[in-house]
């Protein structure tokens, strides 16, 4: 609904073996996971997609390799065709002259019978195929129980990292107004310097956990991508799994028995077992052959036909002079070594379960313990609002205990996701059948991640503070217009430059931000360390006096994926800038028609948002067009949208000049995003017509209706009033 503005920013088997498999997989379906900019993720739906993990998959293969191996040792047992030819010189005493030599040739075919030592062989050989056999089947039980619990801990990870996160997040979204409220309490003598830089060191602290926890999240992520294929960041939801029964005394004992660990050295001792008795005959060896031969002589005109058997011993002189059978010696040493090996390994495996049951009932005095401990600092926090219109230090009191009330917050979500640690160490020894998904519960009632309340880390109203320091401000302060659009950001620098009263004459009015906009000629002569220095000093000068300012950025071509790294490129160039915030005005509607019509560009849309907030150092809020948020059969998935991109703020350009009208289109998406905040854009624009812009209708008639839109607009998340834009707003005539 608005016209394009000009100063803006300019412009990624075998079927037995198989089955077998699957039966192990949990039984589970197998999906391929393909991660959306907007998609939620669930532990259960991942966990159906871990056929993909390495490890699942090499077990597999190896499976499959030993039941190849098994066959063609069944196939080799037993019974074999053999075939020979010869030839020879024979000299027959019974005759004389010429006749007396000759030479014969001769074929034989037919089947033999290894016996004793050499059957049994064959027969070790298959009992070896076998119990290998066995013995992958548990390695591929123990790939996926490991792959599952490393799959389980990479999402409990990625989780915690995420909610911690969004504490950050809220916690940050109030750091404009604390700097303003502690520069000017410390300008008018209540407050000396060292402890305003104390205070606002909190913000860095918090800045500083929200980067260690986007590299732990994208750590996780990459385990997660390994084992599933996601390979998109998405929005993870509260882990569920299957709670161990109060009485965990029959855990250890079952995982002695079914753990595959033990399962596999137990087929191991099996296999070792009956080798034992076939190596009765070891080093001797016979066979039995059936067979017919054909021969002829060179003094024969007709071949000469037999039918007959053989039988044929063979016997090592050595194992007769030792008198000693040391292949059944070594069987049984190996049996007696697999026997101590399978006891230890049981013992381990208990140990390991007693001690995951200690720690799981430790997690739960650990829970009530951050429970408690996040009790106090919110009731902390309430006490400290409660007296912020009082004189003295109220203020920073205040916003100490809001910093303990999130780091007290962020050991809450710490001790549910050890406690997650836990469960999934002890899931680990639980046979998969018995995980059970009816049986599966997000976390201990009474966790105290339910308990944490993000309002207690919003921002501070400090209007009692604020009297002390300065003066009363207008009706429409607060939820009323109080932020600007600055496009023409050259002539703002050069007013505000020329005319000391223009800023206080701003505050007046009730505006305490600015969505300040930098084309590339401006980016650029910040090249140099004077200019950016300057730059700084100014908006800290802003800052100081209460105007809190925010980069805007706004080239609907950023939306497109080929040319999303020019705006983390400018992003990143700007990072080290005192904003309070990055503002993001990309519109869909101002692509060309083509890429209107595409329905995936929402999608690229919040692609480019959540780059941007990855290279981004501040909060990040938006313009969004109303119809973008309209309540539908889409809002849940709109809604996972908004919390997976974590923007602080959504502004929503209704453009219309009747405050009914705009609160009618407003409202039902106020309620339908409760946990998002939101600030409706006005437009004073004269190129839009009067029903859509204010611009005819003069200063007076506009702040008329914009304490009348402000009343309207009464929802808990609504933040304020934005003007489109401050040059327009200053040619209104009064």
């Amino acid at each position: 609904m608005r016209v394009p503005m000009m100063f803006r920013a300019p412009l990624a088997c075998r079927p037995a073996v198989t089955l077998l498999v699957l039966l192990v997989f949990l039984l589970c379906p197998v999906r391929l996971l393909a991660g959306t900019a907007e998609s939620v993720h669930g532990l259960d739906e991942l966990e159906g997609g871990l056929i993909r993990a390495d490890e699942v998959q090499i077990a597999a293969a190896d499976l499959e390799a030993g039941q190849a191996q098994l066959d063609q040792r069944q196939s080799e047992q037993g019974w074999k065709l053999f075939a020979g030819a010869g030839t020879g010189l024979t000299e027959d005493a019974a005759l004389s002259g010429d006749d007396r030599r000759y030479t014969t040739y001769d074929v034989r075919a037919g089947l033999r019978r290894p016996l004793l030592g050499r059957a049994d062989a064959e027969r070790r050989e298959v009992v070896e195929a076998q119990t290998s056999v066995r013995e992958k089947e548990q390695q591929v039980r123990l790939a996926r129980l490991q792959s599952l619990a490393l799959l389980r801990q990479a999402y409990v990870t990625y989780w915690a990292a995420q909610e911690k996160q969004r504490l950050g997040q809220t916690f940050l979204a109030g750091e404009a107004k604390q700097r303003q409220l502690l520069t000017r309490r410390q300008q008018a003598g209540y407050l000396l310097e060292a402890d305003r830089l104390e205070f606002l060191s909190s913000f860095d602290l918090v800045r500083r956990n929200q980067e260690t926890l986007r590299v732990t999240q994208q750590t996780a992520l990459h385990t997660i991508q390994r084992l599933t294929g996601i390979s998109l960041p998405f929005i993870a939801q509260t882990p569920r799994f299957a709670r161990p029964k109060d009485d965990l005394a029959d855990l250890p004992r079952r995982a002695m028995d079914d753990f595959p660990a033990v399962a596999l050295l137990r087929e191991r001792l099996r296999g070792l077992e009956q080798q034992i008795p076939l190596t009765s005959h070891a080093g001797t060896s016979a066979h039995f052959d059936l067979y017919t031969a054909a021969g002829v002589d060179d003094g024969d005109k007709e071949p000469e036909y037999s039918l007959g058997v053989n039988f044929a011993v063979e016997l090592p002189l050595g194992t007769i002079a030792r008198n000693d059978n040391a292949a059944q010696r070594s069987a049984q040493t190996l049996a007696a070594k697999c026997r101590r090996e399978l006891a230890l390994e049981r013992d381990n495996v208990r140990l390991r379960v007693e001690e995951a049951q200690a720690l799981y009932r430790a997690s739960r005095a650990d829970l009530g313990f951050a429970g408690q401990r996040l009790q106090a600092a919110g009731q902390r926090v309430k006490e400290n609002k409660l007296r912020i219109a009082m004189e003295g230090d109220t203020l920073e009191q205040l916003q100490q205990s809001r910093y303990a009330y999130y780091q007290a917050s962020l050991d809450a979500v710490d001790a549910q996701a050890r406690q997650y640690g836990q469960l999934i160490t002890l899931l680990a020894h639980t046979p998969l059948a018995a995980q059970r998904q009816e049986d599966r519960r997000p976390r201990e009632e009474g966790s105290p991640v339910e308990k944490i309340d993000p309002r207690l880390l919003g921002e501070v109203s400090a209007a009692g503070t604020e009297k002390q320091v300065v003066e009363a401000e207008s009706p429409l302060a607060g939820r009323g217009v109080n932020t600007l659009y600055v496009w023409r950001s050259d002539r703002f620098r050069q007013q505000e430059q020329a005319d000391s009263a223009f800023v206080p004459a701003l505050r007046k009015t009730g505006v305490e931000r600015l969505l300040l906009s930098l084309d590339q000629r401006q980016i650029d002569s910040l090249a140099t360390p004077e200019a950016r220095a300057i730059f700084s000093s100014w908006i800290e000068r802003l800052h100081g006096q209460g105007i809190t300012v925010e980069l805007l950025l706004g080239e609907p071509s950023w939306i497109l994926a080929q040319h999303r790294p020019r705006l983390v490129e400018i992003v990143a160039s700007l990072a080290d800038l005192p904003f309070a915030g990055l503002h993001l005005d990309l519109e869909i509607d101002q692509l060309d028609e083509r890429h209107r019509r595409d329905t995936k560009m929402l999608t690229e849309w919040a692609a480019t948002v959540e780059a941007a907030r990855r290279a981004s150092p501040w909060p990040v809020g938006v313009s969004l067009h109303p119809r973008t948020l309209k309540p539908n059969g889409k809002k849940k998935e709109l809604g996972a949208m908004l919390d997976r991109l974590q923007v602080t703020e959504v502004v929503l350009m209704i453009y219309a000049a009747n405050p009914q009208r705009v609160a009618e289109v407003a409202t039902p998406i106020l309620q339908a995003f409760p946990r998002q905040r939101f600030s409706v854009a006005q437009s004073v624009e004269p190129e839009l017509s009067t029903e859509e812009s204010h611009y005819q209708a003069g200063r007076a008639q506009f702040t008329a209706r914009m304490t009348r839109l402000a009343q309207l607009l009464a929802a808990p998340n609504f933040h304020g009033l934005v003007v489109q834009d401050w040059s327009r707003w200053q040619e209104m005539q009064p």
